[in-house]
């Protein structure tokens, strides 16, 4: 559902000579930890945008650090809605935010003999609004998207790209600290 991302920073220049300096263990902590903070800015968004019809869709919106794709020079975080069966901690299946993709870019949905969608009845303007053709394929129905993924996206690139400036300015004088306070030991 989402695309990537792609930024240039004025003082990104001076901070990977100095991410060059430090061994490859310190460059991707803070790598990692500055990528993690985008991501969370993006996920942050995307579940305010999302439909609260039963909460289940926001709470199904998660950030995950795709390892196999990340490389020394490489982070790869995926902010994304799970979908499939969901197992708690207790042993319970709770129901998954299937139908998060037909939220997102729309969708059809039939409409059964007796006049509603999945057991559900439809109110008398609906009726109407149906019984005119309008909007209707075949026994179905087109119901608009609703998207949330992509604005999410969309709309915290540069708030993401800040996160990612600041938390780099703020740990890598710490880590540039770390460093020379080992070497200074003899670690």
């Amino acid at each position: 559902m989402a695309d990537g991302l792609g930024f240039e920073v004025p003082e990104l220049r001076q901070w990977l000579a100095e991410l060059a300096l430090l061994p490859q263990f310190f460059q991707q902590r803070v790598m990692r930890g500055a990528v993690a903070t985008a991501a969370s800015v993006m996920r942050r968004e995307a579940k305010a945008l999302a439909p609260r019809d039963t909460g289940l869709l926001q709470r199904a919106i998660f950030q995950m650090r795709l390892t196999q794709e990340c490389t020394p020079t490489l982070e790869v975080w995926k902010v994304d809605v799970r979908s499939g069966k969901v197992t708690t901690r207790s042993g319970k299946q709770r129901p998954d935010a299937y139908y998060a993709r037909w939220v997102e870019y729309g969708h059809f949905a039939r409409v059964s003999e007796s006049g509603g969608v999945g057991g559900a009845r439809f109110s008398k303007a609906e009726r109407q609004f149906l019984a005119t053709g309008a909007g209707v394929v075949s026994g179905a129905y087109w119901v608009p998207a609703k998207p949330f993924m992509r604005p999410a996206f969309a709309n915290t690139q540069a708030a993401a790209l800040q996160a990612m400036a600041d938390y780099i300015r703020e740990n890598l004088p710490l880590v540039t600290g770390a460093m020379r306070y080992l070497q200074t030991i003899g670690a």
